[in-house]
């Protein structure tokens, strides 16, 4: 309770989320500083709450969270030149906890199809295996009515992977 009140005490001095480009195309880094810090935040709330012994990916609180870190992805310039490979981290938390109808999967989605060739290696691709495979467990358990989610940390060791995701 006392860190997601330090994150609070973060968001307001770190000013408004908004577009990364400037007039002239050109990238604002204090902006895209200012983004990417807002993405971290969302995802540190989503793993703050998963280590809640009831934490469910259904709770309204979660899809909530979720939902703002892909909206939050709109200000995070895409594609191959782009900053989605420096966000593995929160995009595996905000992913490891997407329902199939969270817009985090069609945004995800859409990033990796923007980003091409480059999407399928270093952390990004094994980022994307992994929650290709999560997604396909929890959505599966969750058509037999089991509420219980897959954890991306089991989904590891029950394949072998054994790589760092940064």
């Amino acid at each position: 309770r006392m860190l997601g009140e330090h994150i609070s005490m973060t968001e307001g001095a770190a000013g408004a989320v908004s577009n990364a480009y400037s007039a002239t195309g050109a990238i604002r880094p204090k902006q895209l500083s200012k983004n990417i810090s807002a993405v971290f935040r969302i995802a540190a709330r989503i793993y703050l709450c998963s280590l809640l012994p009831d934490f469910d990916i259904q709770q309204p609180h979660i899809t909530s969270l979720v939902a703002s870190l892909a909206e939050h992805m709109n200000y995070i310039p895409a594609g191959p030149d782009g900053f989605d490979r420096s966000l593995v981290w929160p995009l595996l938390i905000a992913g490891s906890a997407s329902l199939p109808t969270s817009s985090f999967r069609g945004t995800f989605h859409e990033r990796v199809v923007r980003m091409g060739e480059v999407a399928e290696f270093g952390s990004f691709g094994r980022l994307k295996e992994l929650l290709k495979e999560v997604w396909r467990l929890n959505d599966e358990a969750s058509l037999r009515g089991e509420r219980q989610s897959v954890h991306w940390r089991d989904v590891m060791r029950q394949r072998g992977w054994d790589f760092l995701l940064i």
